[in-house]
């Protein structure tokens, strides 16, 4: 039977493991777990450190801007005018429709 060593496991693939779930594994894979997380863990935290001493000039302003867009995107597709069928929009008419009816005829 072939033993794996530590360095034979891929976690790439594998979301973030709940203790409960990677306690259970046996010693090797276990062990070979929380070193790839210690990995991950110290790659991002030389990311960080990285952007905080000022990284690559004028990247820190493309990604900002970029997150903007995203974040406008985001609420201004939450805010857009949507489709309502005209059997539900009857359903909606409120107040405000009472008074003012944009197709009026007069």
């Amino acid at each position: 039977m072939n033993k794996r060593t530590m360095t034979e496991y891929n976690f790439s693939g594998l979301p973030v493991l709940p203790y409960s779930v990677y306690s259970k594994f046996p010693p090797e894979k276990y062990n070979a777990y929380l070193l790839y997380n210690r990995k991950l863990f110290e790659e991002e935290t030389a990311r960080i450190e990285f952007e905080k001493a000022g990284g690559i000039p004028g990247l820190a302003r493309t990604k900002a801007l970029r997150e903007l867009r995203y974040f406008e995107r985001c609420t201004h597709g939450s805010f857009c005018p949507v489709y309502i069928s005209p059997l539900k929009k009857s359903n909606r008419m409120g107040v405000k429709h009472l008074y003012h009816v944009a197709n009026d005829s007069y």
